[in-house]
């Protein structure tokens, strides 16, 4: 009889043991691990590894728990499950087709299919202001999501002239991206200077607020910082291009031309320097000097119909037959010739260097970064445009540079 007692109220306190949640175990948070560690914690508490969901992510690592379910800290009996979501990286989704629509639609599309879009504006002759005109990587393609993808936005048709804007005191970078925003091509030269520091642009030539036409050239003097100054600049404003670079080499310094139109000017001579006549500086140093083009041409009009086919109401009788129509003075041509470069091939280049040659034939990179299994890191994947084009200087050119690989873990731990 007594054990019989006994036996009941041992299974009585096991029955209260389990209501009462004794038998219970605490559901350890294994998101943001590897699904390898995630499975160790889990089993290390005496729960098991349930269904394993991959879930694409642009920011998580390939292999790393996502979610769980249960969620952190549930009482669960031992020996349950827990479901994983585990990262399969960033995937991949078609690229569309934005080249046509306006910005605004073309920005939107993109984020909406998992893209971020990289947005440059350039001048366009055919294309609306507004308008993209170009993307890399091209619709239909397929890309890492969470990628960049370059937009070229048509800015509409060149002004007539622009404004030259203030690039003292930028870094060369600055000045020559801020210049070809406006139009303009940076042509720089390297000076020593105590005041300005290294890298910030000291002067420019011609100055923040002028009027030129656009894709003229703009000189920008460099500071190298304090340095020795052992030649005196002499004065070439007002020479010949030949002979200003003639004095300028005689005196020991390497010569740099930059082109712009001038009203007041005649072609071929000199209309400013950098650095100004009397300045001292290192020999085998720059001098800049900004040539003249002469005026800027002029579109030609086109005769009036009636001008030549009709007589004024006030006009006498016509002219004799035999007499000598006067000599007409030669047309300007319609446009001015435009300043181009040829787009070099940088695909496999080193990214860096690859934006440093860009930017000495006057044009604009403009770096997109995206993940790539094949292309090593810092290397460029595709440019646009392509090369061999010949576009206006201060174009931009689209370069996507790898990332490297999309970051991966080990999702199991070694021997399973």
């Amino acid at each position: 009889m007594i054990a019989v007692i006994v036996i009941v109220a041992v299974g009585v306190a096991a029955a209260a043991y389990v209501i009462l949640g004794g038998g219970g175990v605490a559901v350890p948070n294994v998101v943001g691990q590897t699904q390898g560690a995630a499975t160790t914690a889990l089993e290390n508490a005496g729960l098991t590894v349930g269904g394993v969901t991959q879930k694409s992510d642009a920011t998580v690592p390939q292999g790393t728990v996502l979610q769980q379910e249960p969620a952190a800290g549930t009482d669960v009996d031992d020996g349950s499950t827990v479901a994983l979501t585990v990262s399969s990286g960033p995937g991949t989704a078609t690229v569309p087709p934005v080249v046509g629509l306006d910005r605004a639609s073309a920005e939107a599309e993109l984020a909406d299919a998992g893209f971020v879009p990289a947005t440059v504006l350039q001048y366009d002759l055919a294309a609306p202001a507004g308008q993209v005109v170009e993307q890399l990587p091209a619709g239909g393609e397929q890309a890492a999501v969470g990628s960049q993808v370059g937009l070229i936005v048509s800015k509409g048709s060149p002004e007539v002239s622009v404004s030259v804007p203030d690039v003292t005191g930028m870094t060369q970078d600055e000045a020559t991206a801020a210049l070809a925003d406006a139009g303009l091509v940076a042509v720089s030269v390297e000076a020593n200077s105590a005041d300005v520091p290294e890298g910030d642009v000291i002067e420019q030539e011609p100055p923040a607020g002028g009027r030129v036409s656009p894709l003229s050239e703009v000189l920008i003097t460099v500071s190298l910082g304090p340095g020795t100054t052992t030649v005196t600049v002499p004065d070439v404003v007002g020479l010949t291009k030949a002979e200003a670079a003639d004095k300028l080499v005689s005196a020991g310094l390497v010569v740099t031309a930059a082109h712009a139109w001038s009203s007041t000017v005649k072609k071929d001579l000199v209309i400013a320097q950098a650095p100004k006549a009397g300045e001292k500086v290192e020999k085998g140093g720059d001098a800049g000097i900004l040539v003249s083009l002469g005026p800027p041409p002029k579109p030609t009009a086109s005769p009036s119909p009636s001008a030549s086919t009709e007589a004024s109401p006030t006009a006498g009788p016509s002219a004799s037959p035999t007499a000598t129509p006067p000599i007409a003075e030669p047309s300007p041509p319609v446009e001015p010739p435009v300043l181009t470069a040829t787009v070099p091939d940088l695909v496999g280049e080193d990214a860096v260097q690859a934006q440093d040659e860009l930017t000495k034939l006057g044009l604009r990179p403009v770096p997109l970064k995206a993940p790539s299994a094949t292309v090593p890191q810092g290397q460029v994947v595709a440019q646009l445009p392509e090369a061999g084009r010949q576009v206006p200087k201060t174009s931009p050119v689209l370069l996507l540079v790898s990332t490297g690989p999309a970051p991966q873990v080990n999702p199991l731990p070694a021997g399973q």
